[in-house]
């Protein structure tokens, strides 16, 4: 095993592609993961930009640049699904920590002003986050953009 994997965390560097007015605003997104093997790791951090991956999914990954780990291939997913929410309304944030928690979802802030990504595990019913967003989006508390729906979460 490399020496990467006897520490039992790693970061993985995802590419992003940005758009033609610079969406997302960086270049790669950086996860943290659970070593699994030498060039398997699970992913434990929600992720922020990248599409297609959620939470607990199983990547692959190789030796990139400078000491950095490089996203290969999703290898499986594990059923979670992420979201992504822009507030408009910064004073709404806790209180829309606090519902989605209860029904059983958690969070992640701070890498953009006024951005949460959510990691709706498995056994949450996605109706139930749902009603919670939708009632801040006709508000116009927030918007959100769905990044990975596991196939158990969709409508």
């Amino acid at each position: 095993m490399s020496e990467a994997a006897d520490v039992g965390f790693m970061c993985v560097v995802f590419p992003l592609e940005q758009d033609e007015e610079g969406y997302p605003p960086f270049a790669e997104e950086v996860l943290h993961a659970r070593i699994l093997s030498d060039s398997v790791c699970e992913l434990v951090s929600i992720p922020f930009f990248v599409q297609g991956v959620s939470k607990g999914d199983l990547v692959s990954y190789s030796a990139g640049g400078a000491g950095e780990f490089e996203f290969d291939e999703l290898l499986s997913v594990r059923g979670h699904s992420t979201l992504r929410i822009i507030f408009f309304d910064r004073s709404r944030i806790e209180e829309l920590v606090r519902q989605l928690q209860e029904v059983g979802c958690s969070t992640e802030s701070g890498r953009v002003q006024d951005l949460m990504s959510v990691d709706i595990p498995p056994g949450v019913e996605y109706r139930s986050v749902m009603t919670l967003i939708e009632a801040g989006l006709s508000s116009e508390l927030w918007d959100y953009e769905e990044s990975c729906i596991a196939q158990g979460h969709r409508m």
